[in-house]
């Protein structure tokens, strides 16, 4: 996930000081036009819309909090 998430260059790894835990929750969802997590305030704070099962993908739809010239949709 560091190399994934973080930048790299040189060899180095290039990690916040809270590493892992300073991640928000928009690192680990994915956009869905049929979301199952909602945000009431453009994504600063996001809710479920239903229950969750385990292992289930958190699916957000982003055109409700990002201008869509800033994101591709598929």
């Amino acid at each position: 996930m560091i190399e994934e998430y973080y930048g790299h260059d040189g060899g180095y790894n290039y990690i916040p000081y809270h590493g892992l835990n300073g991640n928000d929750i928009s690192f680990f969802h994915n956009h869905s036009p049929h979301p199952n997590i909602v945000t009431p305030d453009q994504g600063q704070t996001f809710t479920t819309s239903r229950e969750i099962k385990k292992g289930e993908e958190l699916l957000a739809d982003y055109r409700t909090y990002a201008h869509e010239d800033d994101i591709l949709l598929k």
